[in-house]
């Protein structure tokens, strides 16, 4: 999967006085950058300084811009199988992926092709592409490097509001990784894949049937025995979208 990273200079850059992390683990140096810029905690977080990456795999769902009779499946899939092949190949977490950080638009492809873990999947793709972007606070293993955020140096993260189901989603990552933010913990991924599920249920509005609800109160209990995207990608719910070779 191709990866260009544009870092936003101006914006983020590593702190002096916070200092980075050592690790004696063998699988590669740890590589720490501190937030400098300090703001209020809001729901979209979106003035916050963040590193973009495009990938091709991987748009902003505005409900606005849908069109009547959208079906909820088609997104979901595919930023599942995303997450998955970036686990797979580089012990991937986005660790940020609230709704608008996933972007739609048309391409009229019929399918998308994945591999994961050499095995190749197509998915039925309905015409759209999906675009994960911001993967400032997101942990990778380049192999020589492991490149992470210190999401401790940066607390008003943590302090939003009770019920809010993206705040309670970053305490709850603050609860898996135990706030070792330099380790792999792909259960986060599978974290944003359930509040993503919460956002299709409760915040947005599109056509959709009992059926299509019920389907996708089951995928939100499942999610929760899944340790990664890898394993969720698994789950029935997609198994009507997903074509294997």
């Amino acid at each position: 999967m191709a990866v260009i990273y544009q870092r936003k200079k101006a914006e983020v850059m590593p702190q002096k006085d916070v200092p980075r992390r050592q690790s004696n683990s063998s699988a590669g140096s740890r590589t720490s950058i501190a937030l400098v810029t300090r703001v209020s905690w809001n729901r979209s977080l979106s003035t916050r300084g963040r590193t973009s990456i495009a990938a091709t795999a991987c748009v902003d769902h505005q409900p606005q811009q849908r069109k009547p009779g959208r079906k909820v499946k088609p997104p979901l899939p595919r930023v599942t199988l995303a997450l998955a092949v970036a686990e797979a190949a580089y012990e991937f977490e986005h660790r940020d992926l609230h709704w608008g950080n996933i972007l739609l638009s048309r391409n009229g492809s019929a399918t998308l092709q994945f591999i994961l873990e050499g095995k190749k999947l197509q998915v039925r793709n309905f015409g759209l592409l999906i675009s994960i972007i911001d993967f400032t606070l997101s942990r990778i293993n380049t192999g020589e490097d492991i490149l992470f955020l210190d999401l401790s140096s940066d607390p008003a993260l943590f302090e939003g509001p009770k019920g809010d189901k993206q705040a309670d989603t970053y305490r709850k990552m603050r609860d898996v990784t135990d706030e070792c933010w330099e380790g792999s913990f792909p259960k986060t991924n599978v974290l944003w894949l359930q509040y993503l599920v919460d956002i299709l249920l409760l915040k947005k509005s599109y056509e959709r049937t009992p059926k299509d609800e019920r389907e996708l109160r089951s995928l939100k209990k499942r999610l929760h025995s899944y340790g990664s995207a890898k394993e969720a990608a698994s789950d029935p719910f997609f198994s009507d979208l997903l074509i294997s070779e």
